[in-house]
């Protein structure tokens, strides 16, 4: 059979890395997913009716170009050699306790700038649950949920005129039983687009 089909490089070396075949693949799947994000960030960008949620050229720019590079250096499955990263130098580190401390009309204005988004779209099947592992129980019949809330219901009392939003990314797998959870906290002092 193996005369048969010449042309076909074979995905994996004996060693069992990825052959050339493989690797010149994942650079064209990267780069075209670049070129897709592109695409979709500048859509939004005309779509958008919210200037607040523009970015600019040069922000578009210098996402696509971080992007770009995480992908191209991805596709090259290259290691990180960590014998490279240095800790800062002291002079390039603030230390918390030198810090000015905000005052309260300041510390409201940058909350009024904060969201918090929480990934749930994870089922947890592993640990015996049917629904989001955002509703397993983890002390008494608290939920990862419910603490979550109430760290933000916290932030939100601590600071008068706060209102941090909690937004949840949900997967088709946790979308529906999120939405029936959701009206539990209709009464905490946490903001949902939900």
């Amino acid at each position: 059979a193996r005369g048969l089909y010449p042309s076909i490089m074979p995905l994996q070396n004996v060693n069992g890395s990825a052959s050339q075949s493989l690797q010149d693949f994942k650079g064209v799947t990267d780069k075209s997913a670049v070129q897709v994000v592109e695409e979709k960030l500048q859509n939004m960008n005309k779509a958008s009716v919210d200037p607040n949620c523009i970015m600019s050229d040069s922000e578009l720019a210098g996402f696509l170009e971080l992007y770009g590079r995480y992908m191209t250096e991805r596709s090259k499955k290259a290691q990180i050699n960590w014998d490279l990263i240095e800790q800062p130098s002291e002079n390039m580190l603030q230390r918390y306790d030198t810090l000015i401390a905000a005052s309260d009309a300041d510390r409201t204005a940058l909350l009024s700038k904060l969201a918090v988004l929480k990934l749930n779209g994870g089922l947890g099947t592993s640990m015996g649950c049917k629904g989001p592992k955002s509703v397993i129980e983890v002390r008494g019949d608290t939920t990862f949920l419910d603490l979550i809330v109430q760290q933000i219901e916290g932030l939100n009392k601590s600071h008068p005129g706060a209102d941090v939003p909690l937004l949840l990314m949900n997967s088709f797998n946790t979308d529906t039983e999120t939405a029936r959870i959701i009206p539990k906290y209709q009464h905490t002092n946490v903001t949902s687009p939900l």
